[in-house]
């Protein structure tokens, strides 16, 4: 359940594991048979007894309580590269099947539901990572909670579409003004809303608008800058996590732009404590910028 109620906390009453004298090879023995949970295990755990000996000096034989249990940025990242990779390949198999070698050739239905194939697979990654090395609430562990002042980021991400991103390209295009031409930024959502028509346009929007802010939130703030922050400095996770965004989309033209927006999502998420900001303000940019295409 998603809402103002549930401050983030993760239960320590009725979740609470029988201590065991388990270690990083009795983790391994038992998840021999899982090749992935295998791998997630052996880094997890590596890391987990590492900073016990360097605590206490010795491995904590026990099990930590749930409350006690956050996702360390190593299972983060082989959580993300993991789903990532399993997701690019099936969609690929799905194009593939449907006789498209590339996405630019697929129907914009069929691209899109390769985007959704991703997506459950990058879900489906967390649900486990969540259980298994987290304290078991999908809510909590990713911070997943939305208030009713969050719906002031739809504004917040206007503002960035509108003039924060412009005067980002603005000297560029004084540079290069072929390169970083208003048209050329522009090409890709171009490109998608010139292929919607009909039942496909109401597609493409919870797609973009809906979907899309969700899903990547909930990745990279909620997954990927939430395990690193539980480490590393707040500005340094949030630059982290902004490169990653940002150079997954595989759309070099747009990087400025996307990383000073990346910049701006991260920092709303370290402020808020939550997603629920991060998550209105990529609604409000993207549903925005696809307006502004399809007008």
């Amino acid at each position: 359940m998603i809402g103002a109620a549930d401050d983030g906390a993760c239960p320590t009453g009725d979740l609470v594991r029988p201590s065991s004298s388990r270690t990083v090879g009795a983790e391994l023995r038992e998840a021999a048979a899982q090749p992935v949970e295998c791998a997630l295990v052996l880094f997890s755990a590596c890391w987990r007894d590492a900073v016990n000996i360097t605590r206490r000096g010795s491995v904590d034989p026990t099990l930590m309580r749930p409350s006690d249990r956050s996702i360390t940025p190593t299972v983060a990242l082989i959580t993300w590269a993991l789903a990532w990779i399993a997701g690019q390949m099936v969609a690929t198999a799905l194009l593939a099947a449907s006789g498209y070698s590339r996405p630019s050739e697929a129907p914009l239905p069929l691209v899109l539901a390769s985007t959704m194939v991703v997506w459950v697979c990058l879900l489906s990654a967390m649900a486990f990572t969540s259980r298994r090395f987290g304290c078991g609430r999908f809510v909590s562990d990713y911070g997943l909670q939305l208030r009713g002042a969050d719906v002031f980021g739809v504004g917040i991400g206007v503002l960035c579409q509108l003039v924060i991103i412009p005067l980002v390209y603005l000297p560029l295009e004084a540079i290069w003004p072929e390169r970083f031409a208003e048209d050329q930024v522009q090409q890709n959502a171009s490109d998608l809303a010139n292929r919607a028509s009909g039942a496909s346009t109401l597609l493409l929007i919870l797609v973009v608008v809906i979907g899309a802010p969700i899903v990547e939130e909930l990745v990279y703030r909620g997954l990927i800058q939430r395990a690193l922050s539980s480490r590393l400095s707040t500005p340094v996770a949030v630059a982290v996590t902004a490169a990653l965004f940002t150079l997954i989309h595989f759309r070099p033209i747009e990087y400025p732009g996307l990383a000073v927006f990346a910049v701006v999502l991260g920092v709303s998420a370290a402020a808020a404590g939550r997603l629920g900001l991060p998550i209105a303000i990529h609604i409000g940019f993207n549903a925005t910028g696809l307006l502004m295409v399809m007008r």
